[in-house]
């Protein structure tokens, strides 16, 4: 009787072990186990995700890939039918830049870097104070003296004082008003209408100009934009004034400038023109990384950064 009774309670505490034991196998790890916290929107987790984040931090890389929003309105490629004279008729020919007028300061080059690869003229004087100021090549003449202060200053080519009365082809705006040779012989001739100035001055965007096309103002026009290449020429009884970044100028058609005013104005980063500039009054150049060329004035200062001005066409 007691071998049974010690039996059975040996099959009860043998179950109850057994019982014991699976259920500490089955029961979840409790203290292994934590809450996933909630993400957050972080650049790390964008990579997890594969995603472009964009960085507005960094630098736009080129200057001449900045567009603007504005529609491009060129669509006719016709070029100007009527032709002028050329720019290179009088005594001499066009070089980099030439200057008619007589002052102290008639070319004067304040900037750094600047660099002029052709013939440079004055018939007053050249006054320099630019550090490192170049004159690559060409012949460097003036009437009164040649006043170089600036540091690190080089003049490679021939350096002459000549008398006064040299001469160029120079244009003057009233040589395109609506009753010119040039206004009645041409079909991509414009005159922009007085309603479209404000206070005085026609403000466009460079997108806005159509190619192989001359306008002529008798407001002031400033013409801003980025990015944007044209072939046009314009004309101001007033001033004109370039702005911007990444912008390209040539001629309306070939023989034409550019820029043709009173006054010529250039204020911004990356501006080219390929064609003529000729002012009857000055020709104020600042800004960085301009490439000009052939710049006529009575009086030129080429202020700002880096500018190189060349002869057309090379």
């Amino acid at each position: 009787m007691k071998s049974k009774i010690a039996f059975l309670v040996f099959s009860i505490v043998s179950v109850t072990a057994t019982l014991w034991i699976f259920r500490a196998l089955k029961a979840p790890d409790t203290i292994a186990v934590t809450a996933k916290q909630p993400t957050t929107a972080t650049t790390t987790e964008a990579d997890r995700l594969n995603l472009s984040v964009p960085d507005h931090n960094a630098e736009v890389s080129s200057i001449a890939s900045v567009t603007d929003s504005t529609p491009d309105t060129t669509t006719d490629t016709t070029p100007i039918t009527t032709r002028i004279d050329s720019v290179t008729e009088g005594s001499h020919s066009l070089g980099a830049v030439w200057v008619f007028g007589t002052g102290p300061s008639a070319l004067n080059v304040s900037g750094a870097g600047t660099t002029f690869s052709g013939p440079v003229h004055s018939e007053g004087n050249i006054r320099i104070r630019g550090a490192g100021t170049n004159f690559r090549a060409g012949e460097v003449s003036y009437v009164a003296a040649l006043d170089v202060a600036g540091a690190s200053v080089s003049l490679q080519g021939r350096t002459v004082k000549v008398s006064a009365g040299r001469s160029i082809r120079r244009y003057v705006p009233s040589e395109f008003g609506p009753e010119s040779a040039v206004a009645r012989g041409s079909t991509n001739y414009r005159s922009v209408d007085s309603s479209r100035c404000s206070e005085g001055t026609w403000i466009v965007s460079a997108r806005e100009l159509r190619n192989n096309t001359l306008y002529y103002s008798t407001c002031n026009i400033r013409v801003s934009g980025a990015g944007a290449t044209r072939s046009a020429t314009l004309v101001s009884e007033g001033s004109i004034t370039i702005s911007g970044a990444g912008l390209s100028f040539d001629a309306g058609s070939p023989g034409l400038p550019a820029l043709i005013a009173e006054t010529v104005a250039f204020n911004g980063a990356a501006i080219t023109v390929r064609a003529p500039i000729v002012s009857e009054g000055t020709v104020l150049v600042s800004g960085s990384s301009l490439k000009l060329c052939g710049v006529v004035g009575s009086d030129v200062t080429v202020g700002g950064a880096n500018t190189r001005i060349s002869v057309c066409g090379r």
